[in-house]
């Protein structure tokens, strides 16, 4: 039986908004797993570390994987993976063959493993001994003892996902150059709460290639409990920050251990923010903080009231206008979320969360952004005008001000025509220079990119596009 759910529109700090009431430092539930039936024998023993990062590309085969306790994805040659083997593995760690790895929000971090970073970098190498403390540990390059204090350019990076040092392409680049920028050569702050080894970011960055404005230092602080935020030397190194980048992970445990905390106080303070699949996820004014475990498109469909879609208001207060009315997904295309996007939008519209009179985009209601892997939106914190990279696609939805015709407890959603409008930008595109703004929520060209609506009827998604195609 699914659990009864109680609307909850106070406290953003300690209640997941459409999920069961959660102090900010609960423990995040278990989420959804992999089984162990998804991969054909041999299976290697649990706990072991299987090796399938050994070879990305197309001599990649089905058994080659199999035979290292890992399964292929055949939608890409990239997705196999080093993974530890356990009998309950999360789908970030084992790739589930012939499936769409949607099943939760563990997304985007490499697992146990020291990756080397298109330049030849091993991420791991030459960092300061870690210093600890209760709940965080630092690991730093660069001039970590003489920190530079820089006026940061202030924007955000919001990257789709499986850009990590290590499956990086070239594109990806441009957007961490981008990121870099915005610091001005000031210290980076990269904050995860991964397991170890948790700094592969600090050489990827410091020593990354191209025509970018090198840090000072760049310190990342690992997170193992809340208590972490409070620590003395992390609040000296929030307020020095000329930019701070949000790993990939588990966004439950960023909301358990920053919610209400000066980590989330600074991530809105005007600071350079950056980061991929679970770092893009926090970056809105409304957040699925996955407390409940992920979901899919076709559940949320089905059942948006369930504790499932567990979505948090202001975990981070946006005080800069671009983000506000804004909720983002990661890993889009390829792990088929426009649905549960489209979910999220229909209940905190039917919340009457986003309002037009806390919005200076000049479009009202709630704003979906939807970015698929190795795909970045990088937004101006002057101007809200935002330029595209990398593979795409993105998606940008609006609500349009108006709520879904149907969105209630045991009942599928339904939200008839015009329903949300969708606006699509692709690789294509890119040789238009396409720019998006956040503040007309509309590209530069009007003829640019794919518009289109959808509409829901009973946990069904139709497309106006021709052949109606939701993507």
């Amino acid at each position: 039986m699914r659990a009864r759910i109680r609307l909850l529109l106070g406290a953003p700090a300690t209640a997941s908004l459409f999920g069961i009431a959660a102090t900010a430092s609960a423990t995040a539930s278990a989420t959804a797993s992999a089984t162990a039936s998804a991969c054909a024998p041999p299976r290697p023993t649990p706990g072991s570390l299987v090796d399938c990062a050994g070879g990305f590309g197309s001599n990649i085969t089905e058994a080659w994987c199999v035979a290292r306790g890992c399964c292929f994805d055949d939608g890409s040659n990239e997705t196999a993976r080093r993974c530890t083997y356990d009998e309950g593995m999360h789908d970030s760690e084992m790739v589930v063959w012939g499936e769409k790895s949607a099943l939760n929000e563990h997304d985007d971090t490499p697992r146990n493993d020291k990756r080397a970073s298109t330049d030849g970098l091993v991420e791991s190498a030459a960092t300061t001994a870690a210093a600890s403390s209760d709940g965080v540990t630092f690991h730093c390059v660069g001039a970590c003892a003489a920190p530079r204090a820089v006026r940061s350019k202030g924007g955000n990076a919001l990257m789709g996902g499986h850009m990590y040092p290590g499956v990086e392409i070239g594109t990806d680049l441009e957007a961490y150059r981008w990121f870099l920028d915005r610091a001005v050569g000031g210290d980076v702050l990269v904050l995860t709460a991964d397991e170890p080894p948790c700094d592969i970011y600090n050489l990827f960055l410091l020593d990354m290639n191209g025509t970018h404005t090198k840090p000072n230092s760049v310190m990342t602080a690992c997170f193992t409990s809340r208590a972490g935020a409070s620590d003395a030397k992390l609040q000296t190194l929030l307020s020095g920050a000329s930019a701070i980048f949000v790993t990939g992970g588990d966004q439950a445990k960023y909301y358990d251990f920053w919610a209400n905390t000066s980590v989330a106080a600074t991530l809105s303070s005007g600071v350079a923010v950056g980061g991929s699949s679970a770092g893009l996820a926090i970056q809105g004014e409304f957040v699925f903080d996955a407390l409940h475990g992920g979901v899919t498109s076709e559940d949320a469909l089905k059942h948006p009231t369930d504790s499932e879609v567990s979505l948090a208001r202001a975990f981070v207060r946006v005080d800069e206008p671009w983000m506000r009315g804004v909720v983002t997904d990661t890993h889009f295309e390829q792990r088929d979320r426009m649905g549960r996007l489209v979910a999220f939008v229909a209940r905190i519209a039917q919340a009457g969360w986003a309002r037009a009179d806390g919005q200076k985009t000049a479009q009202p209601g709630v704003l979906g952004v939807g970015i698929s892997e190795h795909t970045a939106l990088l937004v101006d914190a002057a101007s809200g005008v935002a330029v595209f990279v990398g593979a795409g696609p993105a998606y940008l939805l609006s609500s349009q001000g108006r709520t879904p015709t149907t969105c209630e407890e045991g009942k599928s959603l339904s939200w008839e025509s015009p329903g949300v409008a969708v606006w699509r930008w692709s690789a294509a595109d890119a040789a238009r220079n396409l720019t998006w703004s956040f503040g007309s929520w509309a590209p530069s060209d009007a003829a640019g990119g794919t518009s289109y609506s959808l509409t829901v009827h009973e946990g069904a998604l139709a497309s106006t596009q021709k052949g109606g195609g939701i993507y």
